[in-house]
């Protein structure tokens, strides 16, 4: 096998074995037995600046940690005390991951929640949840604490529990865990939410069988002339700035970096990430891999002092949580760095992927290639060239998808992404963005707008750019700008050529005319999750009272093949 194994159900630390599945917290103790100085993470010793650098944490030490969480927990909540869920409220760091094995140990349930939820979402993931209790260091507590407490109807419990420093300062004794993977195999192992890009973020919970079915994924033997792409992240040293409450993180930090050997590096835990910080970052540590979120991948793509500065040392940056522009990808490539990005979601897992031995050709790195263990079915949509992805069921058992022991009792699912095939590779397969995301224009045409909203976002005077018109005769371009220091006029007259550039790729009813730019105010941003991206739904939600008062005024006419709008006379309708 790839990864080491180790017995179980014991009561003391686990030993090497041939076990074909497992149960993470033994994992991290077999580590710590057979491996205590190999390495698990390097953070950095301050929570707000590099200039104290990194500190190293071994397998022991993670162990240790997690030892003496759930020893705390048990003296917090009795011993064998009734499984509760617990949500967790820390920095952002590996506290998430601690605290996860922590409560499985001591046989409670942790609850990830995003400090970007609304006290809206909060109430309503309480709500599923019915969670009593908030571990969370001693005061002053965090907004998202402040926030929670809010919108309960029934205030939770506060558990003042030690940072993660605190915890790495002390050794603990071994906490048992003698449960076996065949007994605790559909126990649940966290509960985590989606980033809430298309609507109210959705409670989801992991099982070991889970974890255990997407670990396997990335172990299943490539076809004869290809290999996984997860070979480049097997005992590799790892940037990764996806937050710790965020499921992409618990894939990568929790889950990959145990069973491949992984070593996380992380950002400062006290401020949010940035792509400055990431460069500031990579002076002080080594690493071989660079796991971004979209935006940062994209952010640093369009700066060639940041460019340059961070691919000195690593061969690969990989991305996900959303997709990344040609030009990004060409960038990072010109600079000698391989580059990939990885599909999936909270509910599926990361997709295992795979390319050929000689790698890919420059002009199809941003296409996929999936294992055939995923059996993904590509069906033809109601869009031209696009086809929907299905999942469907695999009849092995040993090789059942992640997402089946989420929905047993399904034979498929439909993810909701939509790809469109290579031009002459049939392997090969191009993302082009969520079903959700299309736009239903009232001539019935369909339209995706992704390129659109990746060209003109490429801008560096660009935050972020929407396209709108589901229903509508006209495009709207909803932009949030980089600087909201420049007038309105200046900054639609700067971005226009992109915006051009732009409706070239799409027919004339799809485009965006010079009248129809919608700039956002600077005291109502656009509404992000957790991993960066733009959340569409609730950003639109956000703004409908705007758009539609913007729609009146403006109008809503056919587009006149010079940009104009035909028959209504056209101004532009932004705050000043």
């Amino acid at each position: 096998m790839a990864f080491l194994q180790f017995t179980e159900g014991a009561s003391q630390p686990p030993t090497a074995s041939s076990i074909p599945k497992q149960l993470l917290p033994n994992i991290v103790d077999g580590l710590a037995s057979i491996k205590p100085h190999g390495d698990f993470a390097f953070i950095p010793k301050s929570y707000t600046s590099y200039s104290e650098g990194y500190r190293r944490v071994a397998y022991r030490d993670l162990a240790s940690a997690v030892n003496l969480a759930a020893w705390l927990l048990t003296e917090k909540l009795g011993q064998n005390a009734e499984r509760q869920v617990l949500a967790h409220v820390g920095a952002n760091d590996i506290g998430y991951p601690i605290y996860t094995l922590a409560c499985v140990k001591a046989g409670h349930t942790l609850v990830s929640l995003s400090p970007r939820n609304t006290k809206e979402d909060h109430a309503a993931l309480l709500e599923i949840t019915r969670f009593k209790y908030v571990l969370t260091p001693a005061p002053p507590y965090s907004p998202t604490v402040h926030t929670i407490l809010e919108g309960a109807s029934q205030k939770p419990e506060i558990i003042h529990v030690p940072t993660t420093f605190e915890l790495l300062e002390r050794q603990s004794s071994h906490f048992p865990y003698p449960k076996t993977f065949a007994s605790a195999k559909d126990e649940p192992l966290v509960m985590v939410h989606t980033s809430g890009t298309t609507g109210t973020p959705k409670l989801i919970t992991w099982t070991h069988a889970y974890a255990a079915a997407y670990s396997a994924w990335a172990q299943e033997p490539p076809p004869p002339g290809c290999e996984n792409t997860v070979n480049f992240l097997r005992k590799s040293r790892c940037f990764t700035p996806f937050p710790f409450f965020h499921a992409g993180a618990m894939f990568i930090t929790l889950m990959d970096s145990l069973v491949n050997q992984k070593t996380n590096v992380i950002p400062l835990a006290g401020v949010p990430p940035t792509a400055q910080g990431i460069v500031e970052a990579l002076k002080l540590v080594d690493i071989d891999v660079l796991n971004l979120p979209a935006p940062f991948a994209e952010q640093i793509s369009k700066s060639d002092e940041m460019l340059n500065s961070v691919t000195k040392s690593i061969s690969m940056v990989t991305y996900g949580g959303g997709d990344v522009s040609e030009a990004c990808v060409n960038a990072w490539i010109s600079r000698g760095v391989n580059i990939a990005g990885f599909n999936g979601s909270t509910e599926t897992s990361p997709y295992p992927l795979i390319r050929p031995l000689e790698g890919w050709k420059p002009a199809d790195v941003k296409y996929i290639q999936l294992h055939p263990v995923v059996n993904m079915k590509f069906r033809p949509t109601a869009i031209t060239d696009m086809f929907g992805a299905t999942l469907v069921r695999n009849s092995d058992e040993r090789t059942i998808q992640p997402v089946f022991h989420l929905f047993p009792e399904l034979m498929e699912y439909r993810t909701k992404d939509l790809f469109s095939p290579h031009p002459t590779d049939p392997g090969l397969w191009l993302y082009r963005g969520r079903a959700d995301d299309m736009i239903n224009a009232a001539s019935g045409l369909m339209s995706n707008p992704i390129k659109s909203e990746q060209h003109i976002s490429r801008r560096p005077d660009v935050a972020a750019a929407l396209m709108v018109g589901s229903g509508r005769y006209q495009m709207l371009l909803l932009v949030e700008p980089a600087d909201d220091t420049v007038s309105r006029e200046e900054f639609v007259e700067r971005i226009w050529p992109a915006v051009g550039e732009a409706n070239e790729m799409y027919p004339e009813d799809c485009r965006i005319a010079r009248s129809h730019v919608l700039v956002t105010d600077p005291e109502v941003p656009l509404r992000r999750a957790g991993k960066g991206t733009v959340q569409r739904a609730p950003s639109l939600d956000l703004y409908k009272e705007r758009i539609d008062r913007f729609y009146e005024e403006a109008g809503d006419g056919k587009v006149g093949g010079n940009g104009s709008v035909e028959p209504y006379k056209v101004h532009l309708a932004m705050k000043q």
